[in-house]
């Protein structure tokens, strides 16, 4: 990787068992060298949970005195199905919630509910992801509606594969029963069932990870006691789409709605959904929340990691 990151290279140990070893760039210094592995061990475990294998092992350790990372996967027997998994190229893009003529946010149930299924959002024709709660915190896809070329709108799985209507009811009957309206659902903290599309710029560029130059772990320490939050800097073409993005935001719906949500996705796997705060960042933003120091740091990993080095 081009700055002071990894570059992984594979060894095979016996069975389904990965060593990827790091080799980093000449100036890397030690903590340089530990974020770097550190952000690798995150994607690797996102992508690994996302899939739902059981008790997988992932770990650092010192082969020959370098640092590697070991991945252990329990009941893969395909040796190169397990490498695509863990080597498949991450994307991060930024998402916001949709909303209808009233502007009020959409759920799963009001597309299901609707007779003759059309997009409530006419002017954002990709797809719609609806996500729900993991045991580990994060928010992983149970659905995404898209249009098929005769003009159908039809939920799929990960795989593209149709979901049944009724299969999909009973999944979402599962995660939270019946739905109570949807201010007091997001104000209880959880954007699951909400129908997340594509954030982008007044031109319909869309707000992805190749646009986010870094994302640093901050903690800071007042006389209240510690907060810890993350920092993100965007490139020039960043700065004016998230400006955009933030400023729409801003205005459609007071503070604590999911209209002033961003959700930060990576591989499909909602990390966060922050607040807009303010109509103009210039670049840089910071990510705040009820955020552990551990947690800023696993964000800032995962926010710099859109692809295995």
């Amino acid at each position: 990787m081009g700055k002071k990151g990894v570059r992984l290279g594979l060894d095979l140990v016996g069975g389904v068992h990965l060593v990827y070893r790091a080799e980093f760039s000449e100036e890397a210094t030690e903590e340089d060298k530990a974020r770097s592995v550190d952000r690798a061990l995150e994607v690797i475990r996102t992508r690994i949970d996302k899939y739902g294998v059981v008790e997988p092992v992932i770990q650092s350790l010192k082969v020959a005195g370098k640092d590697a990372i070991s991945v252990k996967l329990p009941g893969f027997t395909d040796i190169e199905e397990a490498k695509k998994l863990v080597e498949q190229t991450g994307f991060l893009e930024f998402k916001e919630v949709e909303l209808n003529d009233e502007g009020n946010p959409v759920y799963l149930d009001d597309y299901l509910e609707i007779s003759v299924p059309e997009f409530f959002n006419k002017d954002e024709t990709d797809e719609r992801i609806f996500v729900g709660e993991g045991s580990d915190g994060k928010y992983y896809p149970i659905a995404f509606l898209v249009r098929e070329e005769d003009g159908n709108l039809v939920y799929k799985d990960e795989e593209g594969n149709p979901i049944d209507v009724e299969e999909l009811r009973e999944i979402k009957e599962q995660i939270v029963g019946e739905l109570p309206s949807s201010s007091i659902l997001f104000q209880v903290g959880s954007p699951a069932l909400l129908s997340w599309i594509t954030a982008r710029g007044d031109d319909g560029t869309p707000l992805i990870g190749k646009l986010l130059v870094e994302a640093t772990p901050n903690i800071i320490t007042k006389p209240t006691g510690i907060e810890a939050e993350v920092g993100i800097r965007w490139n020039n073409e960043g700065r004016v789409v998230f400006d955009q993005v933030a400023g729409r935001l801003y205005n459609s719906g007071e503070y604590g709605t999911p209209n002033r949500a961003l959700g930060i996705f990576l591989d499909d796997v909602l990390l966060s959904y922050p607040q807009i705060l303010q109509q103009k960042y210039e670049g840089t933003a910071a990510i705040t929340g009820n955020f552990t120091p551990e947690e800023v740091y696993r964000l800032a990993n995962l926010l710099e990691s859109g692809a295995l080095p």
